[in-house]
């Protein structure tokens, strides 16, 4: 130590101690008074205790400085020192284990705090990355169990662990809003937050991708829909875009539709469809009647069977290939009977067989809706008709008021000969 600093030593500690006989033996009139100086120079400062020094003022062997508060022990209770990184303050246990520090993160270089259990192990630790703030928790083992931090957006990002560390719950926001995910190690499982339209809900498959969904869509209506192992949807069920009604699609593996149940003007309607997306059978409300319909479709989309109601009763058509009706049996909307009516490919009726008040009735036409044969039941009995192709009589056989008789007609539909009973 050079001379003129001893000499500065020696000042100082002369004058604290004159300070502290002062103040022990109080102050006298004739005493000497509280020395006041710019500058003291010392290597080290220390205020000890019954156990050792309890303030120290220094430096360390690298010349930074340090301050010390111990306990009466003397043991360090707490340290504010300057290393590489910055300046830094550390709080030790009375058994000697560093429970606190605030300083400098040594990874970010920003600010840190961390705080430690009783054993010196770091729980929680506050400090900053390169996109803001960021706060860990640790469990006993040492894992991260919970993590506060700021992603490249600059949005907050919390993470739940699990006991092994691993991320288990995750709420962020994306460019929809916040959201919740939940993972089994590297895979998500589930998902609660904000799609392109509304709320989004998911339940995933065991590749991370969505099984089931619950959505709302572009029209503002919910629905759920669920997905396949090749990520095909398999079932759709929620509202419609074009009628905002109820609607279930079901498809097939490649997602191409099955059935679909859903409502029209008139009422609800159901569609099964092909194996090529044509509709194969339909079961609705008929439109305008509001009554029941059921329509059995050919492979490209046509009409081939359809059974109705309507307002005269109900009905069972029939078409061919070419979709033209050849047979109809239902109720007679103007006797309210049974009738069956047989149509030639083109359509043009050819077999009547129904009922009127007096019993059954077969008619048989060329197509041309001229009458050939008429087999009826009439007041008295059976009766046989033969018509000419123009429809003309041609021979009558039946019962009548004195019994049978048959009546035989020329060209002209003269009758020429009469036999009867």
């Amino acid at each position: 130590m050079h001379i003129a600093e001893r000499i500065a030593v020696y000042g100082v500690v002369g004058a604290l101690g004159l300070v502290a006989l002062s103040a022990r033996e109080g102050a006298r009139a004739d005493g000497p008074q509280d020395a006041t100086f710019q500058t003291v120079t010392v290597k080290e400062l220390r205020v000890g205790g019954p156990g050792g020094a309890l303030v120290s003022i220094g430096a360390d062997a690298a010349g930074n400085g340090v301050v010390r508060i111990a306990y009466a022990n003397g043991k360090p209770a707490a340290v504010l020192s300057v290393d590489a990184q910055g300046a830094g303050l550390s709080i030790t246990t009375p058994e000697g284990r560093e429970c606190a520090r605030v300083g400098i993160d040594a990874e970010g270089g920003g600010g840190a705090v961390h705080v430690a259990n009783g054993a010196g192990s770091r729980l929680v630790s506050v400090s900053t990355d390169a996109d803001g703030g960021r706060m860990d928790v640790r469990n006993a083992k040492q894992e991260q169990a919970l993590r506060v931090t700021v992603d490249e957006g600059g949005a907050g990002v919390v993470q739940v662990c699990n006991p092994a560390g691993v991320t288990a719950v995750e709420v962020a926001t994306d460019e929809h809003g916040g959201f919740l995910s939940t993972f089994r190690g590297d895979t998500a499982t589930a998902f609660v937050g904000a799609g392109a339209d509304g709320g989004r809900i998911e339940a995933m498959r065991k590749a991370g991708k969505a099984g089931v969904g619950l959505y709302v869509g572009s029209a503002d209506g919910g629905y759920l829909q669920t997905t396949g192992p090749n990520d095909k949807m398999s079932v759709y069920l929620g509202t419609s875009k074009n009628r905002n009604a109820g609607l279930l699609h079901i498809n097939d593996s490649e997602g191409n539709a099955s059935t679909e149940i859903g409502s029209g003007s008139d009422g609800g309607i159901q569609t099964v469809y092909n194996a090529e997306g044509k509709a194969a059978v339909i079961l609705s409300a008929a439109k305008g009647l509001r009554s029941g319909i059921l329509q059995v479709l050919r492979k490209d989309g046509t009409v081939g069977t359809e059974i109705s109601e309507r307002a005269d009763g109900s009905s069972l058509s029939m078409r061919n290939a070419t979709g033209t009706e050849v047979v109809w049996m239902g109720a007679a909307s103007n006797t309210q009977t049974g009738l069956l009516l047989l149509e030639r490919k083109d359509g043009k009726r050819t077999v009547e067989l129904g009922t009127d008040r007096n019993g059954g009735q077969v008619l048989l036409g060329n197509g041309d809706g001229k009458q050939q044969a008429v087999m009826f039941v009439g007041a008295n009995g059976g009766q046989v008709e033969l018509r000419t192709t123009s429809g003309g009589q041609g021979v009558i056989g039946g019962i009548g008021d004195a019994g049978g008789g048959i009546n035989f007609f020329d060209a002209a539909g003269k009758r020429t000969v009469v036999d009867s009973r």
